[in-house]
């Protein structure tokens, strides 16, 4: 079933409003994951940028029944950042930036905007959401909305498929993973990075290197090497388990998806992944102060793989905050903690090296030394679901 973008609801106090609007994509978030055993009302929503309330327009008498409960909104995606006074969003729905601008007093998130304004009608909600450090980056500029970090995308990502666990461990005989859906600027520059290096990759656009006209925060990327590479991504076909037709790139800022069955938790896709030493996870977000991961740091948990991850400062921090455990007894994870985007992704560019200059044979003895921490981290994910922990992440 197609995903779709919309709001769900459930146990609101009106006859008139159904309290379940039903989805079966999301059956199994609301039956496996704790959200049932929430009685409050509640709202999820499962989009980005403009949120539609207008169907609480059918009980004139549900805003004053909601003021005398505690309502509950859940963010089932990251929030579109922009800042105020600014036309559009840089990239698509959203805007990632330099780091410089985090403390901008115009820096706002659309769909705070709309459940702000809804919450001031009830008294205010509390706000579940899967950007760690959104209310101290945020909370005072939405003064109705409590912030909670309460992943329930990563929840429902958690209720996949579960590979058995094997019996034996796969010779690895590439160092890198990386999978790629839509376009992305900083997933263009990690493939552009990588096209030369012995790994798995899928990637499906013919583009230029132009990224400056679009973002402000690159500035001395090695440029020279990345066009000279970008263009092996051009001429060349990388895929992992399906093929599709690739996509050409006119403008940066616009969205780029390509047809096809995206990959999904199966034993093909798995294969992918088995005989591949480390997977560099190129997240949804990269240019942005929140933090957030998502299924792609499932998924190489789940196949037992250690991962290095392209997405905002404090991802490897925020992930952790779960109890899963991360890889810097093998290597610096230094990366998690700058701020600035360009910096953090020239140390990712060293960290790719140190491993890329490594043998097979020494990394085939590290995976196997890492074997304990990736086990221990399945079991963590396989609790996942039901675990109903808020993130401390002021």
């Amino acid at each position: 079933m197609d995903f779709i973008q919309d709001i769900y609801w459930k146990n609101l106090p009106s006859k008139i409003i159904k309290s379940y609007k039903k989805s079966r994509i999301f059956s199994p978030l609301f039956q496996k994951s704790f959200l049932k055993s929430i009685h409050e009302p509640f709202f999820v929503f499962t989009g980005t940028n403009d949120i539609d309330f207008s169907f609480l327009d059918k009980d004139p008498k549900i805003l004053k029944k909601l003021k005398k409960r505690k309502v509950k909104f859940f963010l089932y995606e990251p929030v579109s950042y922009y800042f105020e006074n600014q036309e559009n969003f840089n990239l698509s729905y959203y805007s990632e930036f330099h780091s410089k601008h985090n403390t901008s007093e115009h820096l706002r998130a659309e769909e705070l905007d709309y459940i702000n304004e809804f919450a001031s009608k009830i008294n205010g909600l509390v706000l579940n959401h899967c950007d760690y450090g959104l209310g101290k980056l945020l909370g005072d500029k939405y003064p109705n909305i409590t912030f909670r970090c309460r992943d329930i995308f990563l929840r429902q990502a958690a209720t996949s498929y579960m590979p058995q666990d094997p019996k034996e461990v796969n010779t690895i005989i590439k160092r890198f993973w990386c999978g790629n859906g839509r376009y992305t600027i900083h997933r263009h520059i990690i493939m552009c990075y990588l096209a030369d290096k012995l790994g798995n990759y899928s990637w499906w656009f013919n583009s230029n290197t132009d990224w400056e006209t679009v973002v402000d925060w690159i500035e001395d990327l090695p440029k020279d090497y990345l066009e000279k590479n970008n263009q092996t991504l051009n001429q060349n076909t990388f895929e992992l388990d399906f093929t599709t037709n690739k996509v050409d790139v006119q403008e940066k800022h616009a969205l780029y998806v390509p047809e096809g069955p995206f990959s999904q938790p199966n034993i093909e896709y798995k294969k992918t992944f088995d005989e591949c030493f480390v997977c560099i996870i190129n997240e949804t977000r990269f240019a942005q102060p929140t933090a957030n991961f998502s299924e792609k740091i499932v998924d190489a948990i789940n196949y037992r793989k250690p991962f290095i991850v392209v997405a905002p400062p404090k991802t490897l921090e925020y992930i952790k905050k779960f109890g899963f455990k991360t890889f810097n007894e093998y290597w610096s994870e230094n990366y998690d903690n700058i701020e600035n985007h360009n910096l953090r992704m020239l140390e990712i560019f060293k960290l790719i090296d140190e491993i890329n200059n490594k043998s097979l044979d020494e990394l085939n003895v590290i995976y196997r030394d890492m074997l304990t921490i990736l086990d221990y981290n399945r079991r963590i994910l396989k609790h996942l679901k039901e675990n109903n922990t808020v993130i401390n992440d002021n």
